[in-house]
């Protein structure tokens, strides 16, 4: 983990003061309207587990940035009703595929 980039913790070793802030300014502003819980106190450690998982599992494919992208389209076309989930998934895959053997090719992985 490289850390979170908000409020100007920028390094893991400081991602623990970073995750307190967080909780609490979310506890001040549903305090000052009158709303129980803090539901950020959850998500927080959500956020941290996965941060420390996807350091744990990091890509070791050329192309892995590119899955990234490739499903965020996939979703917004099933969002906007541009295409079926099986149909932007397949296309995704193709164009994953397709990205993979040129990286693949190019940098001789």
């Amino acid at each position: 983990m490289q850390g979170p980039t908000t409020n100007g913790f920028t390094v893991a070793n400081q991602a623990d003061k970073w995750a307190q802030v967080v909780v609490k300014a979310a506890a001040d502003v549903r305090a000052s309207k009158h709303f129980p819980g803090n539901p950020m106190s959850e998500a927080v450690k959500l956020v941290m587990s996965d941060a420390r998982l996807s350091q744990a599992f990091a890509p070791t494919d050329v192309a892995a940035p590119y899955v990234g992208q490739q499903l965020s389209r996939a979703w917004q076309q099933i969002e906007y009703g541009r295409a079926s989930v099986d149909q932007a998934l397949d296309q995704a895959q193709r164009l994953i595929d397709t990205k993979q053997r040129i990286l693949h090719a190019q940098y001789g992985m």
